[in-house]
């Protein structure tokens, strides 16, 4: 058996202002990870997939994913972003290129939490194309 690599996505489509936005991993290990931004204004933009996926960018759309792993079959996390923005935040987990679970923090919110029972370990076997494409696949409704 070989140990399940999920695909953690966070993504903010049309925020009318610059943010900083963050899942902290309480349960799961992150690794390598992804970020794309179409920004609306030049600004400093910071991403980090260290514990889980933080980013600041300007007003636009944002999206950051990274892998992750878990030993104890559950994947949670807390959810930051400050200031709030208009639009929600939206998380989804992506498994062999679809979504398995998913939350999403409202417009005006700045704080959430996500808690997911998922599978530690798979019987199928490695498929690399499936598991970059659910790592790196775009949020679902994005244009």
């Amino acid at each position: 058996m070989a140990q399940a690599i999920y695909g953690l996505n966070m993504s903010v489509l049309g925020a009318t202002t610059s943010a900083y936005y963050s899942i902290a991993l309480t349960s799961g290990v992150s690794g390598a990870g992804a970020f794309t931004a179409t920004p609306r204004a030049t600004q400093y933009t910071y991403v980090s997939f260290q514990g889980g996926i933080t980013f600041q960018a300007a007003a636009g759309e944002a999206s950051g994913a990274a892998a992750v792993t878990t030993n104890n079959g559950v994947i949670s996390g807390d959810v930051y972003v400050s200031p709030a923005v208009n639009v929600p935040v939206q998380i989804e987990l992506y498994y062999q290129g679809k979504i398995v679970q998913a939350y999403s923090v409202e417009p005006g919110q700045t704080e959430g939490n996500f808690n997911w029972k998922v599978a530690s370990e798979t019987d199928a076997p490695d498929d690399v194309n499936n598991l970059l494409n659910g790592i790196v696949a775009r949020p679902p409704n994005a244009k």
